[in-house]
């Protein structure tokens, strides 16, 4: 099977094993795409499971639309920096954390350059970490511009598992998330030849933090057109990861697997052993 960029998904003898896609947002790929067709080639190239992630209510709300479904496709709620319109209210939020569809909270975060005022996207971090801890869910954490704060902020929560979408730094700048037993999920960058801050990242970071995520429709790979990346991508972006680390491709897909499961929880290892992944 090929991608929409021409470039095969997976070598064939490595086209069993499973990933899965961390991060991804349905409520934005294109209208002419169908989720019955994507979900079909995410299980094709053995991207078993695809996190489906909200950025504010309506796409939340969306997720779980898809999630109930396609359970290949469970769900994510948050509300992410550059959607804020005013302080964390009503409710709406807590009421989707609790669904049975939902892995995760987020995508939520900082954003040092957006228009949102930073207090106002301070609050609904810190909204969204209390969450998290109370109802024992992982975060996936935008931090573009923002790492510094983003730090501070998970320091003051250190019992929250984080997953750190796509994150903007190099290896030396994940050193303080790693004392954080933070994850490190890294998108279709990392099939980029000019991609030196991923590819330090890869490298310098224990492959027991790593995960890996298409962040469909919004970062393009090496050959794939951002518009046309959807979750069955997230093989090659794993593939990527062995090439760069020089490691087998077994070895660390095995890992990437693990460490979906250790952030995820046991939500995840349950489709998994549905699937026969576990």
């Amino acid at each position: 099977m090929a991608n929409p960029g021409g470039r095969p998904l997976a070598a064939p003898c490595h086209k069993h094993f499973p990933v899965v896609d961390m991060h991804w947002h349905p409520a934005d790929i294109p209208a002419h795409k169908n989720l019955g067709d994507l979900s079909a080639r995410a299980q094709a190239a053995g991207v078993t499971v695809a996190v489906a992630t909200g950025y504010d209510r309506a796409s939340s709300l969306h997720t779980l639309e898809v999630a109930s479904v396609y359970p290949n496709f469970p769900a994510a709620v948050g509300m992410h920096p550059w959607f804020i319109e005013g302080p964390p209210e009503g409710g709406w939020l807590e009421e989707l954390a609790v669904s049975p569809l939902v892995l995760a909270l987020g995508e939520t975060g900082l954003d040092g350059k957006c228009d949102t005022p930073m207090p106002l996207q301070e609050a609904w971090f810190e909204y969204q970490l209390d969450m998290a801890s109370r109802h024992s869910l992982p975060l996936a954490v935008h931090s573009r511009s923002a790492v510094e704060p983003v730090l501070h902020a998970l320091r003051r929560h250190p019992g929250v598992t984080t997953i750190l979408h796509s994150f903007p730094g190099n290896a030396q700048q994940a050193q303080p998330f790693l004392e954080l037993n933070c994850f490190f999920s890294v998108s279709g960058a990392a099939t980029r030849s000019n991609a030196k801050k991923v590819v330090s990242l890869i490298r310098g970071v224990p492959l027991s933090r790593l995960l890996v995520e298409t962040d469909a429709p919004a970062i393009a790979l090496e050959d794939v057109p951002r518009e046309d990346v959807e979750p069955c991508h997230a093989k090659l972006v794993a593939l990527a990861v062995a090439e760069i680390r020089q490691e087998p491709v077994e070895l660390v897909a095995e890992a990437l697997l693990r460490n979906s499961v250790a952030a995820l929880g046991p939500r995840l290892a349950a489709l998994l052993q549905g699937q026969g992944r576990a």
